[in-house]
């Protein structure tokens, strides 16, 4: 057994990565750097 991800599957998590970050916690930026925290909502979608 590999402990190597395959191409495809590494550009798939990367995806859905980038996605989370930019749907999810990017329209919270501002929040997240007035409070220093991540709010519990988003962290359970994470």
């Amino acid at each position: 057994m590999s402990d190597r991800v395959s191409d495809d599957v590494f550009a798939d998590i990367l995806a859905q990565v980038r996605r989370f970050v930019r749907e999810d916690v990017v329209p919270w930026e501002n929040e997240i750097m007035a409070a220093d925290r991540i709010p519990d909502d988003l962290r359970g979608r994470a």
